[in-house]
């Protein structure tokens, strides 16, 4: 007996597994990610809530930076000027590491999918850099100090206290190995 998967089985299992529902078990990372593409898009032009729901349930997923960025590039205007969604996505990628949020912004950066990394993106990324903590920044600068100090050269987030001399530091060159 076929089952019918529809395209929210779809979406969802690729938040979940990384793969399609119905995908044979040897997918290649490259063929997942084209068909996450191809889903995410339509659901952030056909139902962009169901989406985000969708991606904030699932926000601890490899695919919830790229299915972000898609939603900043394919949902309409009157849904990412709504605070509340703003509010969710932000939410979302407040959980994110520097290399997280630094792959959603080259995604959008990219331009490929449409309107690149606009202001909208940009300020969301920003707010959520800037409520990290002095221990989280020092955190980040250490672990992972070649994507944070990309992410902070791409976004330009605004300290102005103890976390702007762990930033200057890292600028500086003294967190690089």
């Amino acid at each position: 007996m076929l089952t019918s998967f529809t395209w929210r089985d779809r979406l969802s299992s690729l938040l979940v597994r990384g793969c399609e529902v119905d995908a044979i078990t040897h997918t290649t990372d490259e063929y997942n990610v084209e068909r996450a593409i191809e889903h995410f898009k339509f659901a952030a032009e056909k139902d962009p809530t169901f989406l985000l729901k969708e991606t904030m349930a699932m926000s601890g997923s490899k695919m919830a930076p790229l299915s972000i960025a898609m939603l900043f590039a394919y949902a309409p205007d009157v849904f990412l000027k709504h605070p509340d969604n703003r509010a969710d996505i932000q939410k979302v990628l407040s959980n994110k590491i520097p290399s997280q949020l630094l792959e959603c912004a080259e995604i959008l950066k990219s331009k490929t999918f449409g309107r690149g990394l606009g202001s909208r993106p940009q300020k969301t990324i920003r707010r959520v850099m800037e409520s990290w903590s002095p221990a989280d920044l020092e955190e980040f600068s250490i672990g992972q100090p070649r994507a944070l100090y990309a992410l902070v050269r791409l976004i330009h987030p605004r300290y102005n206290d103890y976390r702007g001399e762990i930033i200057r530091a890292l600028l500086s060159g003294k967190f690089k190995r």
